[in-house]
Parts: C-alpha cells; sequence; structure tokens
C-alpha cells in the first residue's frame, strides 16, 4: 500500500495560525534570554524550547487539541510543570521589582505552555499506536529482545575489558566492599545491595583470587541487568507497532550515549534502582494495555521489579507507598491487581528485613543522613543573616558550632555541614530530644521561611525540574 503523500492543504496555515506561532517564538526567545543565567544546564532548555515550539507549530497547523475529557488533568499537571521550572530558578526574578514580576509571567506562561504542547502531541499519535501484539510482526519477540540484549551486553562488556576493567568503585562502593569484606553492615547504603557485592567479592575471590577479580565480576553482573532492562523496554516499543525509525532512534540511545556504558559498569545503587524502576514502568504499561501474549509473565516482572524498587534504594518504599496512594485513589479501577500487588510486596519485604537485619547486626543509618533538609534549611538561615538566637540557638550549639554553619553551607550539598556534625560527636542527642529540635527547626523556620524555601529548592530541584542542577 502507498503511503498517503502530505500536501500543503493537509495543513490550517492561516494568519492568526501565524501570528500565534510568532507570539510564541517572541516569547520562547524572551523566556530563554533570562534563562541563560540559571544555575542549572542551560542547554536542556534550549533543547527543550526548540522543540516544543516546532510542536507548537505542527499542532497548530493540524488542528489539534486538547480533549475535553483530558482537559483539567492536562492543564493541573502542565502548572505543576510550569511551577517546577520557574521556581527552580527563583534566584532570576526575586529582588527585582517590576522587571521580577515580568520574568516569572513569561517563564511561568512558557513553561505552562510547552507542557501543553508536548502532551497534545504525544496524546494524538498515541492514536495511532495498536497495543495489541501483532502476531504478522516480521520477528518474534524473543528474537527481537535477544538481538538487543546482545548488542547492548557486547558494547559494555568491550568497554569493560578494553578500557574500563575491572569497572568504576566510588569511595560508597569502596565503603560497601569494606562492609562485604568485614561483614559490619550499615544500611545507609541498602543492605540488598551491599549483600549482592559480597556475593560477587566472593565469587571472584575464588575465581581470580583477587578483590579487583570480584569488582569485574560484579561489572559483569551488572551489565547484564541493564542489557535486559533496556531489551525489556525495546521489546514492548516494538510490540506497540511503533515506527521503525523511532525504535532505532531508542535503541542508538540505549546502545551508544556515553553515560549508559559507563555506569553499566559502575558499582552504584542507583544502577540497580534506575534498571528496577525501568522494568516496573514497563511492565505496568505491559499489565494496562495488554501488551504479550502472556499476562502471568507481565505480572511476574513486575512483581519481582516493585522487590528491586524497594530494597535498592533506602527510600525507594516510600515512593511506592506513594504510588499505592496515587492508584488507590485515582486509578484503582485500571490497576486493582497491581495495587495490591504493590501493597502486599511492601508489606512482606519489610517483614522479611526485620529479622534479616538482625540476624546480620544491621546497623541502621545515623539519624543526620535522614535529616539533610532541615540541616541545610538551617544553614541557608545562616547564609542569609537570619535569626538563629535565644534557645534556637543553645540548642543547636549542641551538635554543631552555629558560627560555622554560613562557612559550611553549599546550596546542592549538605555533607560539609553533617560532617561538622559527625565530628562534634553528639548527634545522638537529636534523637535523644527529638521534639525539642523538631520545635527549633520549625521556630527557625517560621522567622526565615524564605531562606527555608531557597535551601529546600537549591537541594532538591535535579530531582523535579527540567534542567535542574543537584
Amino acid at each position: 500500500m502507498d503511503k498517503k503523500a502530505i500536501k500543503w492543504n493537509d495543513f490550517n496555515i492561516n494568519k492568526k495560525n501565524v501570528i500565534l506561532i510568532v507570539a510564541a517564538l517572541a516569547a520562547s526567545v524572551i523566556s530563554l534570554f533570562y534563562l541563560r543565567n540559571t544555575s542549572g544546564t542551560y542547554p536542556v532548555h534550549v533543547m527543550m524550547a526548540i522543540f516544543c515550539l516546532v510542536l507548537f507549530a505542527y499542532n497548530t497547523v493540524k488542528g489539534y487539541g486538547i480533549s475535553e475529557g483530558d482537559k483539567w488533568i492536562t492543564i493541573l499537571i502542565a502548572l505543576l510543570y510550569a511551577c517546577s521550572i520557574t521556581f527552580a530558578n527563583y534566584v532570576l526574578w526575586t529582588n527585582r521589582g517590576g522587571l521580577g514580576i515580568f520574568i516569572f509571567v513569561i517563564m511561568f506562561c512558557v513553561s505552562f505552555f510547552q507542557f501543553v504542547n508536548l502532551y497534545v502531541f504525544v496524546q494524538n499519535k498515541l492514536q495511532g499506536f495498536y497495543w495489541k501484539e501483532n502476531r504478522e510482526k516480521k520477528y518474534k519477540g524473543i528474537v527481537v529482545f535477544a538481538v538487543v540484549f546482545g548488542i547492548i551486553t557486547v558494547v559494555d562488556m568491550l568497554y569493560l575489558f578494553g578500557y574500563g576493567y575491572p569497572g568504576t568503585v566510588t569511595a560508597d562502593s569502596l565503603w560497601q566492599i569494606q562492609q562485604a569484606i568485614d561483614h559490619s553492615y550499615f544500611n545507609h547504603h541498602p543492605f540488598w545491595h551491599t549483600m549482592f557485592i559480597r556475593l560477587c567479592i566472593k565469587a571472584g575471590g575464588k575465581i581470580f583470587g583477587t578483590v579487583n577479580g570480584g569488582v569485574a565480576v560484579y561489572s559483569i553482573c551488572q551489565i547484564l541487568l541493564v542489557a535486559l532492562s533496556f531489551a525489556y523496554a525495546y521489546l514492548t516499543i516494538y510490540q506497540m507497532n511503533v515506527k521503525k525509525g523511532v525504535r532505532y532512534l531508542i535503541l542508538f540511545w540505549y546502545v551508544c550515549m556515553p553515560f549508559h556504558i559507563a555506569f553499566s559498569t559502575t558499582m552504584w545503587k542507583d544502577i540497580f534502582f534506575g534498571a528496577a524502576v525501568l522494568v516496573y514502568s514497563t511492565a505496568l504499561i505491559r499489565i494496562i494495555y495488554g501488551i504479550g501474549k502472556n499476562k502471568l509473565l507481565n505480572y511476574g516482572i513486575f512483581s519481582v521489579s516493585t522487590i528491586g524498587f524497594i530494597i535498592f534504594r533506602s527510600n525507594g518504599w516510600i515512593a511506592l507507598a506513594m504510588a499505592i496512594v496515587l492508584f488507590a485513589l485515582f486509578f484503582r479501577k485500571q490497576v486493582k491487581n497491581v495495587t495490591i500487588i504493590m501493597a502486599v510486596l511492601l508489606v512482606a519485604v519489610k517483614l522479611i528485613n526485620i529479622p534479616v537485619f538482625e540476624h546480620f547486626n544491621v546497623t541502621e543509618t545515623d539519624i543526620v543522613e535522614s535529616i539533610s533538609i532541615p540541616v541545610q534549611q538551617i544553614g541557608r538561615v545562616a547564609v542569609d543573616g537570619g535569626r538563629i538566637e535565644g534557645e534556637d540557638r543553645e540548642l543547636l550549639e549542641t551538635v554543631v558550632d552555629v558560627d560555622q554553619l554560613a562557612d559550611l553551607y553549599l546550596s546542592n550539598l549538605s555533607d560539609p555541614i553533617k560532617e561538622a556534625i559527625y565530628l562534634q560527636g553528639n548527634s545522638h542527642y537529636i534523637v535523644e530530644n527529638k521534639f525539642g529540635f523538631l520545635k527549633t527547626w520549625m521556630s527557625i523556620g517560621i522567622k526565615n521561611p524564605a531562606s527555608y524555601c531557597k535551601a529546600w529548592v537549591d537541594q532538591t530541584r535535579g530531582y523535579w525540574t527540567c534542567g535542574g542542577e543537584s
């Protein structure tokens, strides 16, 4: 069948649409002009602006719009996205008077416009996908999966043995290796990830006789894990009948991007967690849209990835708990079984951890590691010359030198202040007087709300905004 030729008559080009496109271009240029001083990654904002302008032009001339059923949810998410961009770059518009208000409005409106056009484009294009597997496909699913898995594995293995042997070991990795050798376990880095490192170190010791051999075993295992997760995601988009050009672009991204290759051999819990999240998300899509012939397999893979979601990040269970609540409130009809599986696995893993942690004498994370944000907020108050006085100052002095906070504070890293608390040696006092420190934190925050907000944004924006620095 011949493909339908694209004709100019297919596009709705008129004076009104041209004016809208030019106005969007002008607003985007103004926004980018002020965003050039962002503390984040400026090229990301430039690429996002160009991409969304192209989509806006396309959506406009094609007559695409928001469907009535999705109108309010689209507006809500677009507002959240616009807030994330605007408030992450608060330094560009705060304390600048009328110009600051103008920058705020233009940045907010352009960000809102970008998300809406991205959503409209994706929504209209998704209508062309066939979610059920087409039995007339040229290649069987298992063949596609095996080929992609093989390609990624070979490329990453060549990197490992040709350049990166035995793999990249960070300061955190060294601590976990030390735990695995000494059998003294801390849950600051996930215990189950440390245990996997222990297995690899033991296997490497028996095969190669060295710790480096154990690191190499770990790197090989992680390469296989990354390849499996990427191959699973690619298989899914193949079965969704995504266009060949788009699929190949995604495959190129998986195989050739330097950070994918480098991280595949980096001993780091976040690689395991990232793979678990990718497989979790992919399996969830397969379940919702009925992709693949074996429903039981989809649920099985989803369950395994959910366990990885919980055990490979100390705070992963919190994110999963939030997902359970979200699904139960808004999507209970579509993903009822999935919500039940997540809830059961979350409770089961937490219960299993209790005797396991007791058996291996796993020490829980020091409380200082759990209060990074409050620590940063108080540090920011000191930097801004805010009020820390009276009983508040007296209590803080028991765990840290308040006069040093301004010099120690780094906007995107809490380690210097936490190290100062550790060096003073009284972090246990925070545990013994939790409510006193909570009261002090609230008291200082009431007097210095702007400093608290700025500290929170600076410390976390890399996780929730486009182009944010973390």
